[in-house]
């Protein structure tokens, strides 16, 4: 009888393990731009995909980006640094992501977001001419 109990409560706790929403938190370090890239054109890629990925600038200073998205009631606000040779993305603030500093997680969805848009910021590296169209 003992051994059904702890059985019934291992099993239990690796179903509520799957339904957690929460993950670590995904930031974006030092991801490699392309050698034929400048800092103008870097600077014009991730501004590309955030009107792609429907993110709003909020400030631009040379080697800096400060976005917002807004999904339904959720929103996150990130940093992107970048030079002619790396970018990176970071978490500066969110709302309704149950953000946990403590933990370092976040809902997967903004993990989901930041993976997305580092794609499509290498999409326009190795597209320049691109315009924003849906291209898959």
């Amino acid at each position: 009888m003992r051994i059904v109990k702890i059985i019934s409560v291992l099993m239990l706790t690796l179903v509520l393990a799957g339904c957690s929403t929460s993950q670590r938190l995904y930031n974006v370090t030092q991801a490699v731009v392309p050698t034929n890239q400048t800092t103008d054109s870097t600077a014009d890629a991730i501004k590309k995909a955030l009107s792609y990925k429907r993110w709003d600038v909020l400030s631009e200073e040379p080697g800096k980006i400060m976005a917002r998205v807004k999904v339904r009631q959720h929103e996150a606000t990130i940093a992107i640094t970048y030079t002619e040779k790396t970018f990176s993305i970071k978490h500066v603030d969110s709302y309704l992501l149950d953000h946990n500093s403590g933990r370092n997680t976040i809902h997967r969805n903004y993990n989901k977001w930041i993976k997305l848009l580092k794609d499509e910021i290498n999409y326009y590296f190795a597209n320049p001419t691109a315009q924003q169209v849906h291209h898959g």
